[in-house]
């Protein structure tokens, strides 16, 4: 794999693990449910068990496997596969760091809807 494509993957995980620290749902103040920084810190709590890098690595083999692949068929020599191979790997990457933030997302939602809060967004 190429060192710019290890050092993209690389940052792309270290930064997954900032994904969850400013997220704020917007709720509906119709009405009070409970105290929101403590539910909302206990919906994080709960989404922390959606891992964002855990689908970035994976996303990046994947995309590596299926770069190698499509450059062998394309009949390339091993230095430009192996590129093209890198160049799957980051946004296989960063195509699985985004499914996972979006997953993480979710999971607060769904958490603080289940408390009665109106989840806006």
């Amino acid at each position: 794999m190429d060192r710019k494509a290890i050092v993209a993957l690389i940052g792309a995980t270290l930064l997954s693990g900032c994904v969850e620290q400013p997220y704020r749902p917007i709720v509906d103040d119709g009405h009070r449910v409970g105290n929101y920084e403590d539910d909302l810190q206990q919906c994080k709590g709960v989404a922390s068990q959606v891992q964002p890098a855990n689908n970035a690595v994976a996303g990046a083999v994947a995309g590596a496997i299926l770069g190698a692949l499509l450059g062998k068929a394309a009949g390339l020599n091993n230095h430009y596969a192996g590129q093209v191979a890198a160049t799957g790997a980051v946004a296989g990457g960063v195509n699985g760091l985004t499914y996972g933030s979006v997953e993480w997302t979710a999971v607060v939602n769904r958490c603080m809807a289940g408390r009665g809060y109106n989840v806006l967004q």
